[in-house]
């Protein structure tokens, strides 16, 4: 009886120790992937600066997970600035690699070799990532990219310049909303062409007119009782029911959507990326 008691208290030992190990390791894990987000976080703009030259404007951004792979990217210079909403392959740690990626890309496209025009930044960076991941050989399995959509904004002769790949700009003019689609052509992955020509859309704009670039996270949220994905039309129907509010409240009410009390309507699916501005 002894001797089995001891067996008893030996396994329960054994199996408290192998506990403390996974809950060590899940610590550890947890921690890292919070300080990335603290990494991955730092290099996005915060709305406080973006205001100081696009007073009206807003951003949602929302990971699925605690990291995720949307990411947004904004410079302004000369009462100019360029937006980019983009939307990594995958979500979660992986996906926040590829944010870095793609940062690191527009630093050293717009930033350093001073391109501002849009097509061109959307092909330099369909190379950057290609050549960063490897993909134009061979020998590797690896086969990562981005969508992308960019707008170049000339505040003082009111231009807007936009260039997409598979993201579109939505633009509110007149009482309604247009949306104008990118080019189908994805960034960096293997099958995407080296020398696709991207296009650009020049936009005069007019008195009290919006713009706004999503990733898919949004408009593929689960909503309503047979979880439906929400849609392009829900989407534009919600910025037209506000689109009289100013940009910081727009973006409060999108956010109040996702974050719905009633969780069985809405379920975030994707990680989220909003940005919308008012000229």
């Amino acid at each position: 009886m002894n001797q089995r008691n001891e067996e008893i208290s030996s396994q329960r030992d054994e199996i408290e120790r192998q506990r403390d190990v996974v809950i060590d390791q899940k610590r550890l894990i947890t921690d890292s992937i919070n300080y990335a987000s603290n990494i991955q976080g730092a290099i996005l703009r915060p709305i406080t600066y973006i205001n100081q030259l696009l007073t009206d404007s807003f951003i949602l951004f929302k990971p699925k997970d605690v990291v995720g792979g949307d990411y947004y990217w904004y410079k302004q210079f000369d009462y100019k600035c360029i937006i980019v909403v983009a939307d990594c392959t995958g979500h979660g740690v992986p996906g926040a690699f590829m944010t870095l990626i793609g940062n690191a890309g527009l630093n050293q496209i717009i930033a350093l070799e001073g391109i501002e025009n849009p097509a061109l930044i959307l092909q330099e960076l369909n190379v950057y990532v290609k050549n960063t991941l490897r993909q134009n050989t061979d020998n590797l399995k690896a086969d990562d990219g981005m969508d992308a959509g960019i707008c170049v904004v000339d505040l003082p002769n009111r231009k807007l310049t936009y260039s997409g790949a598979k993201i579109s700009l939505f633009h509110y003019k007149d009482n309604d909303i247009t949306e104008y689609k990118g080019d189908k052509c994805s960034l960096g992955y293997r099958r995407s062409d080296d020398d696709f020509e991207f296009t650009n859309m020049e936009i005069t704009i007019g008195e009290n007119e919006a713009f706004y670039m999503t990733s898919d996270g949004f408009i593929d949220i689960s909503y309503g009782d047979k979880k439906f994905p929400l849609g392009k039309k829900k989407f534009k129907n919600m910025l037209l029911e506000n689109i009289d509010k100013p940009m910081k409240i727009q973006g409060e009410i999108l956010a109040d959507f996702l974050n719905n009390p009633n969780k069985k309507e809405v379920e975030q699916r994707d990680d989220i990326n909003v940005f919308g501005f008012r000229i």
